[in-house]
């Protein structure tokens, strides 16, 4: 009776977590974040043409791609994380990284996610490169709001406080009154002694499946969303600094410049 009892609470329980399906959206999302910042970069990289621009020139377009990128990434780890935690070290990396300008037009920003976005949109429209292949990295940006509007809806909708209420209730109701069944299989011990560390077992685990799902509810202030950050900036960084011929292999002819009129027009 016990046993089933505990599970079916602990079924129950679980089957709430994976209802909201918080693991779920939070894996999509930030698989998405991850596989679309390197493909974004890695666009803007191998599209960019070299026959309208300067090595000069192309660096830093190609660098300003690369911070663009982590500053979004990074506005959004901040967007969705506690202000004491993380305000002060995020004013402190984008001044660090971005033009102070920059910086301070994303910490005025009442969406900051969004400005950062926006600046990444005007980063990609000055590459130059066709208009075609601007089009598919601005898809890339496109999926990047969808998926921040995916992960604000689970900061912005947690499972409602009476529920948590409710379960802590019950389970304070549940395990107090615990050592009266476990009196009877107990009689065994000394002086039933043994109801004292079963009970105690049992209520370590059960309290434990409760906080286990509240911290569940947002896991964005558990997990290392800041090694996640750091980690796009460090591939993006690497991305931009490769460029065509520099593993000994060329994609276009030795000596000429640019691309084919497969890709521009005034090449016709």
């Amino acid at each position: 009776m016990i046993a089933s009892s505990t599970t079916d609470f602990i079924h129950k329980k679980l089957a709430a977590i994976f209802a909201h399906q918080i693991l779920h959206y939070f894996a999509i999302c930030f698989a998405r974040y991850s596989n679309h910042t390197r493909d974004l970069v890695r666009m803007g990289t191998s599209f960019y043409d070299d026959s309208q621009s300067t090595p000069e020139q192309r660096q830093a377009d190609l660098q300003r791609l690369s911070v663009c990128t982590w500053a979004f990434v990074r506005a959004m780890k901040r967007h969705l994380s506690p202000e004491w935690e993380d305000e002060e070290d995020f004013k402190a990396e984008l001044y660090q990284r971005l033009d102070p300008g920059q910086a301070q037009a994303i910490l005025d920003a009442a969406h900051r996610p969004n400005r950062a976005l926006f600046d990444l949109s005007l980063a990609v429209e000055q590459l130059p490169m066709h208009f075609i292949r601007k089009d598919e990295m601005h898809k890339a940006l496109t999926i990047f709001e969808d998926n921040l509007g995916s992960s604000e809806r689970l900061l912005t909708s947690p499972v409602p406080i009476f529920y948590n209420r409710h379960v802590a209730r019950f389970l304070f109701v549940w395990l107090s009154f615990l050592p009266f069944a476990l009196y009877d299989p107990c009689k065994e011990s000394w002086n039933h002694v043994m109801m004292i560390p079963s009970t105690a077992i049992l209520s370590l685990f059960m309290f434990g499946i409760e906080e286990l799902a509240t911290q569940m509810e947002e896991p964005f202030t558990i997990l290392p969303m800041q090694a996640f950050c750091d980690k796009i900036g460090n591939w993006c960084d690497e991305i931009v600094g490769w460029k065509d011929g520099d593993n000994g292999i060329y994609n276009k002819p030795l000596g000429s410049q640019g691309h084919n009129s497969v890709y521009f027009e005034s090449e016709l």
